[in-house]
């Protein structure tokens, strides 16, 4: 079971938030899943999933996350990535700097019948701002 929990969120990775299929997230998130994390508060359904995604999408259209390691522990899989791209559009209330970003993350699933049940994303929203605000080395 823990292969294919992770092939569950292998695939949320690669499909929602790598290339943008958001037609997919029906098929891996439970209708009452919730979503929790510095970008979500503790939202439910496959729509706030959307929302989190869409957000990081629209400021960041190359978005690019690489998983750097993946384990599971029961029906939980407990991803550990790092995220680049490049700031194009707002993010919060930031506009497009035009900057490329590189934020390292853990991110939760747990897995119940082949669906995400409930999601906790964790990164240090203060590193990737830092990043975007910064002055550009010279």
């Amino acid at each position: 079971m823990s292969e294919a929990n992770k092939a569950v969120v292998q695939r949320m990775i690669d499909e929602i938030w790598n290339k943008g299929n958001t037609s997919v997230v029906n098929e891996l998130w439970n209708s009452d899943a919730t979503e929790k994390g510095p970008n979500a508060g503790a939202a439910r359904g496959p729509q706030a999933h959307l929302d989190v995604v869409s957000k990081f999408r629209t400021a960041f259209p190359d978005l690019n996350i690489t998983v750097d390691e993946m384990t599971t522990e029961g029906d939980n899989v407990v991803t550990r990535f790092t995220a680049t791209g490049t700031h194009k559009g707002n993010f919060e209330k930031m506009p497009a700097t035009g900057k490329q970003i590189r934020v390292p993350g853990i991110a939760t699933c747990h897995i119940i019948n082949g669906k995400c049940a409930e999601s906790k994303l964790d990164y240090d929203r203060s590193d990737l701002e830092r990043q975007l605000i910064a002055n550009p080395r010279k």
